[in-house]
């Protein structure tokens, strides 16, 4: 054997000759490298960003510390699916320049080999599309109650707060839709309805709801009605006169019937009231009673339940209340405050109904 020109000869035999000799090339060092590389990133929301590699990394490298994003960005989580690593991170600065380092030193393939090909990309800083409002759900109420309204759209953020003109509502953001408490007694009127990102950006949608007061119903007037006397003795004789006053917006021959619940005075349950005079929206109802001595009296007003029905079916309560007390001598005449007649005004030679009425006070 002869080293000759760096490589080596072998031969056999008691001479060297070319017919029986070769070059043998020396053992060289290969080492296998890997071909995972991070192609590109994509900010999918404020706090996250999705890598795509060009192949699945090995899953149980991708923890946070084995990433880097510069401008510093704390990342708090990581995911992975597939092709796909999630980074969870700090809130991103909108359209924010960043570089984001898988570290060669400890992110391998599948096989177990260390990156080594491109290891770095870069990534705007999430920017959030504009809010999009498709419908208002109711878009009409009454402010009787508090409501739920529902706002369906798209591009809706964590943080977006709610507002009727000036009003912010409490707000829950939820996947393709808002949901707004709009509170029970909120002025009625017609409203425009903002959505404020937290950048402070906002959206405006006009006359996206109209809120109502609730429909007048038939009333009882318990404040304007009263007893005639109203300090009666339980002799089972004297007489007074319940007066109620029933108002109903739709008018008056709206008003069904009235009647008063006599029990406190040991009397029908459903004593039914005469009609009496209207002014405007409002009519009298009134029934004539006597206390009998089986009703004990009292300087404390009995109060008489009234109810009252139009032809819908609504009803209304309310009271009315007298004396019942043997001791009358004290009673006090009646004051008439106000007198008129309508119309005031009489054509001569014309037949015309005309109506008097007295506004009557009576401490009784």
């Amino acid at each position: 054997m002869n080293d000759t020109q760096n490589g080596i000869s072998a031969y056999s035999g008691n001479a060297l000759s070319s017919d029986n000799t070769t070059t043998l090339v020396g053992y060289g060092t290969h080492t296998d490298t890997s071909t995972l590389a991070l192609l590109s990133a994509e900010a999918v929301s404020p706090t996250k960003i999705n890598l795509n590699f060009n192949q699945a990394p090995l899953a149980s490298d991708m923890i946070p510390v084995n990433f880097e994003i510069l401008p510093t960005l704390t990342i708090t989580d990581v995911s992975v699916n597939g092709k796909v690593v999630s980074l969870t991170t700090a809130v991103q600065a909108e359209e924010a320049l960043y570089t984001i380092v898988a570290r060669s030193d400890k992110i391998k393939d599948q096989g177990g080999l260390l990156i080594s090909a491109q290891n770095t990309t870069t990534v705007n800083g999430y920017l959030a599309k504009n809010p999009v409002i498709d419908s208002v759900t109711p878009n009409q109420i009454v402010n009787d109650e508090e409501h739920t309204i529902l706002i369906a759209g798209s591009n809706f953020e964590n943080g977006t707060k709610a507002y009727l003109n000036t009003l912010e509502l409490a707000t829950t953001v939820q996947s393709g839709q808002i949901k707004v408490v709009v509170p029970a007694e909120t002025l009625a009127g017609v409203y425009s309805l903002i959505l404020k990102r937290p950048n402070g950006e906002q959206l405006e949608f006009a006359n996206a709801l109209v809120i109502e007061d609730p429909e007048q119903n038939i009333l009882v007037l318990s404040d304007e009605s009263y007893a005639s006397p109203k300090l009666v003795p339980n002799d089972g004789e004297t007489p007074t006169t319940l007066w109620v006053r029933i108002s109903d917006p739709k008018g008056v021959s709206d008003i069904d019937k009235v009647f008063l619940d006599l029990r406190p005075l040991d009397g029908n349950p459903a004593a039914v009231m005469q009609a009496g005079s209207v002014v405007d929206t409002k009519r009298w109802f009134s029934l004539e009673v006597k206390v009998p001595n089986t009703v004990t009296t009292s300087a404390t007003p009995i109060p008489i339940e009234v109810t009252a029905q139009n032809k819908s079916g609504d009803k209304a309560f309310g009271t009315v209340s007298l004396i019942v007390n043997n001791d009358i001598t004290t009673s006090i005449a009646p004051v008439v405050e106000q007198a008129y007649s309508t119309p005031s005004i009489l054509r001569p030679g014309n037949e015309e109904e005309i109506y008097f009425y007295a506004y009557v006070t009576d401490a009784d």
